[in-house]
Parts: structure tokens; C-alpha cells; sequence
């Protein structure tokens, strides 16, 4: 975790981009950390959501399964699936 300034108020320096402050990205870790909620998977590719979006459903006709598995082909194999927030997407 980094980021340009310390607490809200602080300035961010010229030519770097505007961003919380890094209280706040410590913030955001331990409510994540308390809710449960995987703080590395905010870095996980779109192929990888989708994968475990499809891990939890449960149910589903057999037409939308099958429609699922071609997604998740495609992604495999598209750039799109490559693609991850880190790489602002």
C-alpha cells in the first residue's frame, strides 16, 4: 500500500494523481479484513472473477450453464480476460 499523502487534508504533490490518503487505504484493509472479503482479489483478472462468480451459482438451467462455459472459454482465451483492474481496466 502506498499513497502520496498521509491523511485527507494533505496535499497531493504537482503532477502525481489525486488519490486517498493512505489512513484511509488502512481503513478500507480492515473493513475489508473484518467483512471477509479477500483484499488481493481487488487485483484478480476478469477470467478469474468470472471463474469464481461461476463457482458460486448454484441452480442454474442447463442453457445458462452452457452459456456460462462459453463465456468463460472465450475469456480464457480473449486479451479481455487478461485484463485486471490493476491494469485499468
Amino acid at each position: 500500500m502506498y499513497a502520496w499523502k498521509l491523511v485527507p487534508p494533505d496535499r497531493t504533490p504537482a503532477e502525481k494523481r489525486e488519490d486517498i490518503s493512505s489512513r484511509e487505504k488502512e481503513q478500507e484493509i480492515r473493513q475489508d479484513l473484518n467483512d471477509g472479503i479477500d483484499t488481493a482479489g481487488k487485483k484478480m483478472t476478469v477470467y478469474e472473477l468470472f471463474e469464481k462468480y461461476l463457482k458460486q451459482q448454484r441452480n442454474a438451467r442447463l442453457t445458462t450453464q452452457n452459456t456460462y462455459s462459453y463465456l468463460l472459454e472465450f475469456l480464457k482465451k480473449d486479451k479481455l480476460g487478461a485484463k485486471s483492474k490493476k491494469n485499468n481496466c
